[in-house]
């Protein structure tokens, strides 16, 4: 993994001198950040794309989305 992130930062360089590389270190990891699924709070689940909480007779969906 390291190898491929000291070719990405060559590239980089390459391709914009002109740019500091803790400010592409700073974006990539950002991405990164975001393309991770969040967490789900306890008794919660992500079933096709919905969050669904567990309640005493089955689950409830949470009217917000989720990244499997």
């Amino acid at each position: 993994m390291k190898e491929q992130e000291r070719a990405g930062e060559a590239l980089a360089r390459q391709l914009y001198p002109e740019v500091p590389m803790a400010e592409v270190r700073k974006k990539r990891e950002a991405a990164e950040r975001a393309a991770r699924p969040k967490e789900l709070a306890p008794g919660h689940r992500c079933i096709n794309g919905q969050t669904f909480r567990r309640v005493e007779n089955g689950w409830v969906q949470v009217s917000s989305s989720c990244t499997p």
